[in-house]
């Protein structure tokens, strides 16, 4: 039976749109490459999914990658053959997704569904489209400001943290599980995310740990996080789920060697609640309320891109012979099928 996990692709962060390709996919690793292009609401997510689909139905190891901004959309997706040691990725290719068409023919291979659209209609409507694409644009720059300052007092808030933390007792607890290794090699899997729909979490169920721990209140998480990576160098391999807003924090960690999960979303796990880790202490409330102000500045504006990433759909969608790009699908699955 293989394994799935969902994870999200990149991050609307502090930072502006950051990427997580670079950290899940490598032409060294992969057999093939899958370079989707195309414009919003002409399939590219509908084809992820039903090679999605088509791996987990073969039970290989599958994992997604959902769209940071639109949660019900897939951005990539990887899936590897244990049996053949062949691996797949595929992935959205079009900006802001920074994944090029590298090793061309040898791994890369172009997926092109530009040519399923009317252009000529699209020329017609070109005026509606730069008009959506300035205002998505102006409207990106207003929630990134605004996640730039939550960023800040989040920042504040997790290092005020981590002077509070009961360290004896976080010690004890990370030695119960984890052995010595050489070094740490942290692997980036975002599990959150602030989204047009919202604030939005992927229920994988830690990664499928056999011991898991639930830290109710993210900033006291992303505090033993931090903490446990900071204060050792011999932990092997973590896998990591950045805080969607604070990158350099983290909201999840899970150790594959002692297969346990520590993660401020609920997994069904051990809770452990900030009186058992943190020494009693008043949060400053200025940051506090700093975050929150800001963070539901960057939801609202937000919301405002999901109904103009809908228009923009509208308008591609509308220009597409789905018929003839369908077709097009089955012959993708197929030659993935081939080289796995």
């Amino acid at each position: 039976m293989g394994t799935n996990n969902s994870f999200f692709a990149g991050a609307n962060s502090e930072n502006g749109f950051i990427s997580y390709y670079s950290s899940v996919d490598s032409d060294s690793e992969n057999t093939m490459v899958y370079n989707i292009v195309g414009g919003p609401g002409t399939g590219k997510s509908s084809l992820l999914n039903k090679i999605y689909e088509y791996g987990k139905a073969a039970e290989y190891e599958c994992e997604r990658y959902f769209c940071s901004s639109d949660p019900s959309s897939l951005d990539a997706v990887k899936i590897s053959s244990p049996k053949s040691g062949r691996r797949i990725f595929a992935c959205d290719s079009t900006p802001p997704h920074p994944r090029p068409l590298t090793s061309p023919g040898a791994v890369g291979k172009l997926v092109d569904l530009t040519r399923f659209w009317n252009e000529k209609e699209l020329r017609r409507n070109r005026p509606a489209i730069l008009n959506l694409q300035q205002k998505k644009s102006e409207e990106y720059k207003k929630a990134y400001s605004n996640l730039k300052m939550a960023g800040m007092a989040n920042k504040a808030l997790v290092f005020e943290r981590i002077t509070h933390l009961k360290k004896d007792v976080i010690h004890n607890f990370i030695a119960s599980f984890i052995e010595n290794k050489n070094n740490t090699t942290i692997i980036k899997r975002p599990v959150r995310a602030i989204s047009m729909n919202g604030v939005k979490s992927l229920d994988n169920q830690g990664f499928g740990a056999k011991k898991r721990y639930y830290i109710p209140d993210p900033i006291t998480c992303s505090a033993v996080c931090e903490y446990v990576i900071s204060s050792s160098n011999i932990l092997g391999e973590i896998w990591a789920a950045p805080d969607p807003i604070t990158g350099c924090f983290y909201n999840e960690l899970y150790f594959p060697a002692s297969s346990v999960c520590i993660s401020c979303v609920d997994i069904n796990g051990a809770a452990i609640t900030k009186e058992d880790i943190i020494e009693s202490y008043v949060l400053p409330q200025e940051y506090i309320t700093t975050y929150k102000i800001h963070k539901e500045a960057a939801l609202a504006h937000l919301e405002v891109i999901r109904k103009i990433h809908f228009e923009m759909e509208a308008i591609y969608g509308a220009t597409m012979d789905f018929e003839r790009k369908e077709k097009y699908d089955r012959e993708i699955v197929k030659d993935i099928s081939s080289v796995l």
